[in-house]
């Protein structure tokens, strides 16, 4: 009889706890997935935020090949930022300085962010503009030589690898865009002339398209090199290579070389824009006028870098929807 009561007890108080969890399951349902996949997380990143929403991140490089260092400048969109965008590629541009100069003189001078954002969105797609020095103390002209910073591979190799493992960047040739004002013009044209595998456009600001020296380095190097005489290098290129090339009359190295450069080419695959200041020298002032102009004509002279307008989600209508009523006629 003990037995019966104390198994009557234990049923009893088994019914009590399975109530109590019911109960409890009633007041919190189980929670339904969402259909909407969660935002995916970013990394925070360091930099100043520009008013138009750019981020503008600064870092000291020490490039692994050269071993040479400076500073490099890195000028992102305002929707490399954006979770939804946690795994876009983006295209980039490669901005060469002068000699001597600074990455910050894009910034200082040329105002690269605020030129940047009032194309993006509009007629070119948000791209990544990565600003690089090109000065170590000699006019190396952007090659190697013994004895010489290795400057050429400073901006062929150190820099492309060091954009590709730090930055969400596309792979595509036609995302991958050249610049450069002054030395650092001649010094993006000869890279994208040498390196038509990798690179779409140039665009180049009182650049040259054939080397110069100072005296000391002319004692030592031939500049005479025929493939860094660039309207030689093109002639063999057959991938489509498309130039904007900005000149000043009253600059004595980048008027007669960057026309020279244009007459030169007959290659059907070298698309050239030149366009032709006729006052001005060799002055910060007249690069950020051509600059606003070469940032229009990128999206001409690249297609796929065209910001085109995204089509919004398709609705169903009422005849494609299965428990619509037929149309009144």
């Amino acid at each position: 009889m003990k037995i019966f009561k104390r198994s009557t007890f234990i049923v009893l108080l088994t019914c009590l706890a399975l109530l109590i969890a019911g109960l409890a399951a009633l007041r919190n349902p189980p929670t339904r997935a969402s259909a909407t996949p969660p935002k995916l997380a970013l990394t925070k990143l360091d930099g100043k935020v520009t008013a138009g929403g750019s981020r503008i991140v600064t870092t000291q490089l020490k490039g692994a090949k050269s071993r040479l260092t400076d500073t490099v400048i890195t000028v992102l969109p305002r929707e490399y930022d954006l979770p939804e965008n946690a795994e876009t590629k983006f295209p980039y541009l490669i901005m060469f300085s002068g000699m001597p100069g600074s990455a910050g003189s894009w910034v200082k001078y040329l105002d690269i962010a605020t030129h940047l954002e009032d194309v993006e969105n509009d007629t070119l797609k948000p791209v990544i503009a990565v600003l690089v020095p090109v000065y170590f103390n000699y006019d190396t002209e952007c090659i190697d030589f013994k004895g010489y910073p290795r400057t050429g591979t400073w901006i062929g190799t150190d820099i492309p690898t060091w954009i590709n493992s730090t930055w969400r960047v596309s792979k595509k040739r036609d995302d991958h865009i050249l610049a450069g004002f002054s030395a650092g013009g001649w010094c993006a044209a000869m890279l994208a002339a040498m390196n038509p595998q990798t690179y779409r456009a140039v665009m180049t600001f009182a650049g040259y398209f054939a080397p110069t020296f100072d005296q000391a380095q002319l004692l030592r190097n031939d500049p005479r090199e025929p493939k860094y005489v660039l309207a030689n290098t093109v002639v063999k290129t057959a991938q489509p290579l498309s130039f904007f090339i900005a000149a000043s009359h009253n600059d004595p190295i980048s008027y007669p070389s960057g026309r020279n450069f244009a007459k030169a080419v007959k290659n059907k695959k070298i698309k050239i824009t030149y366009e032709e200041n006729p006052a001005g020298g060799h002055y910060f002032s007249v690069w950020e006028r051509q600059l606003v102009d070469a940032l229009d004509w990128l999206p001409n002279a690249v297609p796929a870098l065209a910001y085109r307008v995204p089509t919004p989600t398709s609705m169903p209508t009422a005849s494609t929807s299965a428990s619509a009523s037929p149309s009144p006629n």
